[in-house]
């Protein structure tokens, strides 16, 4: 584009007048509130530009858009009932003005209250010194009007950018360079589907020892520390297939924990587990149970001793050919029919709710 005369601040405000008239007409459903703690009014300001071409970005933003038409999209989660609350559009532009300024709701909190730094943010959102919002405000805020609305807001704002012509969408790139980043990534980049969704656990001793752990532990019940997470880890046997300086992950195989024996929360899937890790049934002697947190244990073969356990890494990213996402939760929905390749004495333990399934 050659012509920029279009971007111009007047020809802006010449389009943004038929523009925020337009929205008006199409939003008029009426606020149920007729009283509230702050009141949000349309005003335009003069606006600043320096030789720099620096400007007071709230400022800008707030004098050429007419925010009012939020009232009518949020007041169905309104009531004529209760407490004055504070005008949606007074809220909706303090937390884009955050968003603008690159701040925290806590610091822009802390602004609001300083009567010189706070004057201009006050006076953009309708907001008075005796009725500053505090941090449970915005989030009260949040949860009324539900993020279906605050998205039906933010499309309108982008609408109003497209109709000004900063936003066309007739050219849409992608630029997939990868660069090295501080993101916290824990996806692994080495996953195969194949191999990593039932990983064999080497320690072939795995059960034997966890049924070794808690008996230690019954040695001195008094000393157990209920509620506590424990953990059985094993290492990635996929060594031979990552590169030299990459070391092998280790995976949490299973996280109990132990509790006092209550019957209502004692699931037939616990009783099971319990029957596995615990055969001798000495928590129950106790009046102790183990309860499973998570597992990573997709299958264990009953038809083998000792019992081979296989695991599905958790670190298996989303998207296996891109290397890039990761699943936290990623769960075995497998039905029937995909479990019919196991042979029936095979015990399979699937992750749903936090406890493991036996077929």
């Amino acid at each position: 584009m050659h012509n920029l005369s279009n971007f111009t601040l007047s020809e802006i405000l010449r389009k943004l007048n038929s523009i925020n008239v337009e929205i008006n007409l199409k939003h008029q459903k009426p606020f149920p509130k007729v009283k509230m703690a702050s009141l949000y009014e349309y005003q335009f300001r003069h606006i600043r530009i320096n030789p720099l071409g620096y400007f007071n970005r709230a400022r800008f933003v707030t004098s050429l858009i007419n925010f009012t038409f939020i009232r009518s999209i949020v007041a169905d989660c309104y009531s004529k009932e209760g407490r004055p609350p504070y005008d949606p559009c007074s809220m909706f532009v303090l937390d884009l003005i955050a968003s603008l300024e690159g701040i925290t709701i806590k610091e822009l909190c802390n602004i609001l209250h300083d009567g010189t730094k706070g004057y201009a943010y006050r006076l953009y959102a309708g907001i008075s010194p005796e009725h500053i919002p505090c941090e449970a405000d915005f989030s009260n805020f949040r949860v009324r009007i539900g993020e279906e609305k605050y998205n039906a807001i933010f499309h309108i704002l982008v609408q109003i950018v497209k109709k000004l012509g900063m936003l066309t969408g007739k050219i849409l790139s992608h630029d997939g360079t990868l660069v090295h980043t501080f993101a916290r990534y824990r996806g692994c980049n080495y996953a195969c589907k194949k191999e990593c969704q039932s990983i064999p656990v080497r320690d072939t001793n795995f059960i034997n020892d966890i049924q070794y752990r808690i008996k230690k532990l019954l040695e001195n019940p008094s000393s157990i520390p209920l509620n506590k997470e424990m953990r059985a880890y094993a290492k990635c046997p996929r060594k031979e297939c990552l590169p030299e300086d990459v070391q092998p992950c280790s995976i949490i195989v299973i996280a109990f924990t132990i509790l006092v024996f209550n019957e209502e929360i004692f699931t037939e899937n616990d009783r099971q587990t319990s029957r596995l890790l615990d055969p001798e049934d000495n928590l129950g002697k106790h009046n102790l149970m183990l309860k499973v947190l998570y597992s990573h244990i997709s299958k264990i073969d009953a038809t083998q001793w000792p019992y081979p356990v296989y695991v599905q890494c958790p670190k298996m990213p989303a998207d296996l050919d891109a290397k890039i996402g990761y699943k936290q939760s990623l769960l075995l929905e497998s039905n029937v029919d995909k479990m019919s390749q196991y042979e029936e004495a095979s015990i399979i333990l699937i992750r749903k709710k936090g406890s493991l399934g036996f077929r």
